[in-house]
């Protein structure tokens, strides 16, 4: 049980910001099942830890009416400073991790 709530809780800010930037880069031109299998290799966490990221990632954007709650909050912080410096709108910011 440690070793899950640790896979799925315990990112670091660096962790976080390399996952979105990751994550964003790479949904343009992969597939999103291999993708998601690609990123948890790079980081070293399984393809589920990542699965729970994506549903952070939604719940923050749609201001909780999609995904999953208790994601890390420098997540919400990060996914504003990523819209705002690629200046991406909210809606095709939700549509990739949906």
């Amino acid at each position: 049980m440690d070793a899950l709530k640790n896979d799925n809780i315990d990112y670091s800010n660096e962790d976080i910001r390399y996952f979105v930037d990751r994550y964003l880069q790479g949904i343009k031109l992969n597939d999103v099942s291999q993708l998601k299998n690609t990123i948890a290799a790079e980081m070293s966490r399984t393809k589920g830890s990542i699965n729970w990221k994506v549903k952070h990632a939604l719940y923050f954007l749609t201001d909780g009416e999609q995904g999953k709650p208790n994601g890390p909050k420098y997540l919400k912080e990060y996914l504003a400073e990523y819209r705002e410096s690629n200046n991406m709108s909210l809606a095709k910011m939700i549509y990739w991790f949906e």
